[in-house]
């Protein structure tokens, strides 16, 4: 094999790659045709997917998609080929869908109807669902009406009763994307790079701040000030925002080293420019 060929059959298996899809993501394509009960999407790969005629149907039941008109879909199996859900994508999915995104993990969207005892009342696809409190977010709030009348995306934990009974979480959800959030800034943090973040806390050692997605650096007292600090707390406070440099990362050990003093002027650097030999100066 030549090395030409060897890097076609490399770009191939990259575009193979590209083209794999998983359930619950939401992909783009092309209505390339209509039939009695299904429609064919192209989405880019080597075949093409499928989605049922009552998906592209609107409120008086007519058609109102049409052959070269491009729609968002999420993918709700891959087994078989591919099929996809215009309406669990806009949270209008039918109660069979509903039970196919229970037994398939998928995501579907809810609106927060109100607070009820030890969690909310939550609306999806007209039939009502339970959110415990504790899985409505990554961050116990304090003001449970805060959740009230927002729409947001659930992962469906309990279908009992053919639906009607629906326990939801929201907080699975959010934890995955934090997760992925957080590996792709890791990725992006290297050794010398300046970066803002909040002060989380502050320890007699030191502050660690927040850098997003829940990723932290550990900013050592040694590295507030070119001068001894002996109480962190008279440099940063919990919630202040300050900006930082990665002196070092520890991939092994998912750590960040921060500094703070080498964005201020090396007051070693000007001694000769302050102090002459033979001058007398006071100081403690």
């Amino acid at each position: 094999m030549t090395d030409e060929d060897d890097d076609f059959a490399k770009l191939f298996e990259a575009s193979l790659q590209a083209k794999r899809f998983e359930e619950g993501q939401t992909i783009a394509g092309t209505i390339v045709s209509i039939g009695s009960e299904v429609a064919f999407i192209d989405v880019g790969g080597k075949g093409e997917a499928t989605i049922e005629i009552e998906e592209l149907l609107d409120s008086e039941g007519e058609l109102e998609a049409k052959v070269g008109d491009r729609i968002e879909a999420m993918v709700v199996s891959t087994a078989g080929g591919l099929k996809l859900s215009r309406k669990l994508a806009r949270g209008a999915a039918t109660q069979r869908q509903l039970e196919d995104a229970f037994h398939a993990g998928l995501p579907v969207e809810g609106k927060v109807e109100r607070a009820v005892k030890g969690g909310y009342e939550v609306r999806i696809a007209g039939q009502r669902a339970f959110c415990p409190i504790s899985q409505i977010d990554t961050a116990r709030n304090t003001d449970p009406s805060e959740h009230e009348g927002r729409v947001y995306t659930f992962r469906i934990l309990e279908f009992r009763e053919g639906g009607k009974n629906l326990v939801v979480a929201r907080r699975a959800l959010l934890e995955e994307e934090q997760r992925e959030d957080a590996e792709l800034l890791r990725r992006s943090i290297v050794a010398g790079s300046v970066l803002t973040g909040r002060v989380a806390s502050v320890r007699d050692y030191g502050a660690f701040v927040d850098l997003g997605a829940g990723v932290q650096g550990l900013l050592h007292v040694s590295e507030m000030g070119w001068s001894h600090v002996s109480n962190p707390t008279e440099i940063v406070r919990p919630g202040d925002e300050i900006t930082v440099k990665v002196l070092r990362v520890d991939d092994d050990n998912q750590k960040i080293a921060l500094g703070l003093k080498q964005l201020q002027a090396d007051p070693w650097t000007k001694v000769q420019e302050t102090y002459a030999t033979g001058q007398v100066h006071t100081g403690r």
